[in-house]
């Protein structure tokens, strides 16, 4: 999570016999949900809970986890444009470039931009 949200209410549920889902909710009113555990019967660990607590809150409200992480790091040569079109519609856009952006992601599409035209941009401003 972002520093200083907190997560307000949080519980794991047994979806079905060989699936686990966390889900919490976050102090800005966002809803997250977190498949933990597949194929297993076993609970997952702590750390693999605090994994998903800990996740910038923002992430809980991206439109791309509705989709294939393959579609955001597309092999080379393959097209950006099905994932700048899922980032067009996507109400944190903005925050997600920023945290590309800050942490220097080198990779795949964020807030609708290459790896590429990030770097271009962090040049640019300087």
């Amino acid at each position: 999570m972002e520093p200083g949200a907190q997560v307000v209410a949080s519980s794991v549920r047994r979806a079905s016999p060989s699936l686990l889902v966390a889900i919490d909710v976050g102090s800005s009113g966002s809803i997250g949900a977190e498949v933990v555990g597949r194929g297993t019967t076993s609970a997952p660990t702590a750390s693999e809970l605090l994994g998903v607590i800990r996740r910038p809150a923002w992430q809980r409200d991206a439109l791309c986890r509705e989709y294939p992480p393959q579609m955001f790091f597309p092999a080379i040569g393959a097209s950006f444009e099905p994932a700048r079109e899922v980032c067009g519609r996507c109400l944190v856009r903005d925050d997600c470039l920023a945290f590309a952006l800050e942490h220097e992601e080198p990779d795949g599409c964020w807030g609708g931009l290459s790896g590429q035209e990030r770097r271009a941009l962090a040049r640019r401003a300087g």
